[in-house]
């Protein structure tokens, strides 16, 4: 169901009313907060389903002098808190409480012919969402605004029909938001078992005991990462004519943010020209380079790519020595997060530069066991991430039914219901 048609053939008795008809918003003003106060972010807002992270929103600690006056906004029981940031707009919280919120929350009052928990169901759905994202403004930080806002139609049925269908859709989407929790909850399973798996091979080498063995064999030999490479180097970042080139001859240039879950670095956000290689302006390092992000909140991220790339002073290269796969360097380093980040050199902005990385200490097994050990944790995550990819899709469909539920609902298309 599109935006521009979800109005069309609503039931008889129903009505499509402009939001501002219907609700009132509540003003921003100064506000001192009380030792007891509630603040709500919109980091607190679990988007679509509208549950509240009770880990984010918290009351100020009694004991804390108040903070000065600031600008925010004050909501009551029964009142809808709306994000008007994208891509957040489909934060939505029906307050259960009183407290004040963020001033990127606008705060809902529902009028008397509106029943506050279908309201929120309304401005969950996609189709609202949709029309509200159409007339956001602003190219850093894109946003709504009430005005636009207020002027987008919504369905609504009688009041004891809205009733009827918020109580409805508060148990079919519990029911669905329980099955997704506990998917998401096997999905941080299978991390934990992916990363507890590779920290046992590229630790403890090929082994079919369930407990991990208290040391590294043997044979492997103990030595400070920088044996282990043939350099470490710190990426550059070129003058501006150098960059996102056009030609088909780009150089990979890695940042902070081209580094995910997965070890493959296979593209990047921005590219460099040929001629920046060939100028000096950056490094070009060799195909099979193991990069890992040396500052900032995202330290200890590993990649690895298989062509000449580069990177920018944010990341560390480290080009494998001739005894060093780099792909079990990459699997090794990339359980190594928390180590890497005792290992930075301040706390504010935690840096981990070529020095430091270079004498981290690792246990380094023979070339031929290294390549072996690869090859098993390339086997057994493949069946992992085979178990992921079926949960991921069944989580989509899901949240497509979840959607459709409520767009349904809220129209009166859904049989049975009113």
């Amino acid at each position: 169901m599109k935006a521009a048609d979800w109005l069309d053939d609503l039931p008889k008795g129903w009505r499509g009313l402009r939001l501002k008809r219907v609700v009132s918003l509540s003003g921003q003003r100064e506000v001192e907060p009380a030792p007891d106060e509630y603040y709500v972010g919109m980091e607190n807002i679990e988007s679509w389903t509208g549950r509240l992270l009770e880990r984010g929103a918290s009351t100020p600690d009694p004991d804390e002098e108040p903070e000065s006056k600031s600008t925010s906004n004050r909501f009551s029981p029964g009142n809808v808190l709306f994000g008007k940031l994208r891509p957040y707009l489909a934060k939505v919280w029906l307050a259960d409480r009183a407290g004040i919120c963020s001033t990127e929350l606008l705060v809902f009052q529902g009028r008397d012919r509106v029943y506050a928990p279908f309201l929120a169901h309304v401005l969950r759905t996609h189709e609202f969402i949709d029309a509200v994202d159409g007339t956001t403004f602003g190219s850093r930080m894109p946003q709504a605004d009430w005005a636009s806002i207020g002027d987008i139609q919504i369905p609504l049925p009688p009041l004891d029909q809205q009733r009827t269908i918020a109580d409805h859709l508060d148990r079919e989407t519990r029911r669905i938001d329980d099955l997704i929790a506990a998917k998401l909850r096997w999905l941080d399973g299978l991390s934990e078992k992916r990363k507890a798996l590779i920290l046992l091979a590229v630790g403890y080498g090929i082994t079919d005991s369930l407990s991990r063995p208290h040391e590294a064999p043997a044979h492997w030999t103990r030595m400070a990462l920088k044996y282990a490479c043939s350099g470490i180097r710190t990426g550059g970042t070129p003058t501006p004519e150098y960059m996102d080139a056009d030609d088909d001859k780009d150089v990979l240039w890695f940042t902070p943010g081209d580094f995910n879950d997965g070890l493959l670095l296979a593209d990047s956000t921005r590219k460099l020209s040929q001629e920046s290689i060939a100028d000096e302006q950056a490094p070009l390092y060799p195909p099979h380079t193991v990069y890992v992000v040396g500052i900032g909140a995202t330290l200890g991220k590993v990649g690895y790519c298989s062509v000449a790339a580069s990177a920018n002073q944010q990341v560390n290269a480290l080009l494998p020595a001739p005894n060093t796969d780099s792909t079990f360097l990459a699997y090794r380093l990339s359980v190594a997060g928390d180590w890497m980040q005792a290992l930075a050199n301040s706390a504010t902005l935690p840096i981990l530069n070529q020095q430091r990385m270079g004498e981290m200490e690792i246990s380094l097994p023979p070339l031929a066991e290294q390549r072996a050990i690869v090859a098993h944790i390339g086997a057994e995550t493949t069946k992992l991430d085979s178990l992921r990819a079926a949960t991921e899709r069944s989580l989509a469909l899901l949240r497509e039914r979840r959607a459709a539920l409520v767009a349904e609902a809220v129209t009166g298309r859904l049989a049975g219901v009113v």
